[in-house]
């Protein structure tokens, strides 16, 4: 029972920091198309990169769609 609740644990964990790291992309990219940042460069901060878990600079891109930003320099 114990082992269930564990597991349940942590795939709720892994389900909410897959739910945040999508609404920080979709509001990353609502922010970025309003007129007041159409020129503004974007600089982006992984931090705790020291945990067993951080994602590496290719997964920040591929999660927070930074590849569709064509027109802008991040």
């Amino acid at each position: 029972m114990l082992f269930t609740f564990v597991f349940f644990l942590k795939l709720r964990i892994l389900w909410l920091m897959t739910f945040l790291v999508v609404e920080a992309r979709d509001e990353l990219h609502r922010m970025l198309n309003e007129d007041e940042l159409r020129d503004a460069v974007l600089l982006v901060f992984a931090n705790k990169q020291d945990l067993p878990n951080a994602m590496n600079a290719a997964e920040i891109i591929d999660k927070l769609g930074l590849h569709y930003l064509r027109q802008r320099h991040w």
